[in-house]
């Protein structure tokens, strides 16, 4: 069994686990997993090279991932040789007694496996040379002063989806997880705003943050700070982006108050 983030930039790699956390094989570029029992959600996020085998036991494997991203295939009889190949190696090298029920019952659970495959890069591969980085303007200090109302002159929806998200770079380790307290999935929440999948963005987002009203105003933004970008270009918006994702879930009633507390 493995944790959160198994194979994780696996670029070459071939590896047989029984089981694995979240975010299983995110930005895998090559190599080759399998995988012997249950995986967490958002397999294969920036997936973008090797292949997966995955005992889809419980019949759940699909919902683990986004489909706008990876393509799960049967697996051919040229796979069901690899697969088991490599599930033998296993039980030859650990005497799992979940390998042995896999071979025992071969002819069975053979056609259990699914083989996951990306379909496409995260975002847009280019944005970061195209755009620059873009923060709304205030409003004049003496008209604000005189309200209680945003000090912002807020970018649109069109201009963070088209310009600010595409600036994400897919890059081999994205540091902003790091960078984050919360542990904000921010590359996949940067591409579902870039694909104008802004509800996919907000589930994405509330999956780890309770307050993104509040950290995407007055968050000192260590994500920012810990951006590949930022090495040499300015980093990624992502405090605003998290802005622009709850001012849109509000009025879609993706996100509503609740009627008492």
């Amino acid at each position: 069994m493995a944790g959160e983030r198994f194979g994780v930039r696996n670029s070459g790699a071939k590896v047989v686990v029984e089981g694995i956390g979240d975010h299983g094989c995110e930005y895998m570029t090559g190599g080759l997993v399998v995988i012997l029992g249950n995986t967490g959600r958002n397999f294969g996020a920036g997936m973008s090279g090797g292949v997966a085998y995955i005992w889809d036991k419980n019949g759940d494997f699909a919902d683990k991932v986004n489909p706008e991203m990876i393509a799960l295939e049967k697996l051919s009889s040229e796979d069901h040789n690899i697969v088991r190949m490599y599930v033998e190696k296993h039980q030859s090298y650990t005497q799992s007694k979940v390998a042995t029920i896999v071979l025992d019952n071969w002819d069975t659970i053979a056609d259990q496996f699914v083989k996951s495959l990306f379909i496409r890069t995260m975002g847009k591969p280019t944005g970061f040379l195209e755009f620059t980085r873009e923060l709304p303007s205030k409003r004049p200090v003496a008209e604000r002063k005189l309200d209680y109302k945003e000090i912002d002159i807020d970018l649109s929806f069109e201009q963070v989806q088209t310009h600010n998200a595409a600036r994400c770079m897919d890059c081999g380790i994205p540091f902003c997880h790091n960078g984050c307290p919360l542990g904000n999935i921010i590359p996949e929440f940067n591409d579902a705003v870039y694909e104008n999948n802004w509800g996919l963005a907000y589930e994405i987002l509330s999956s780890t943050n309770n307050f993104p009203e509040f950290t995407g105003r007055i968050c000192p933004a260590p994500c920012e700070a810990s951006c590949v970008l930022g090495i040499n270009k300015p980093p990624v918006t992502i405090e605003y982006i998290e802005k622009s994702i709850i001012e849109y879930a509000f009025p879609e009633r993706l996100r509503e108050a609740p009627a008492n507390r």
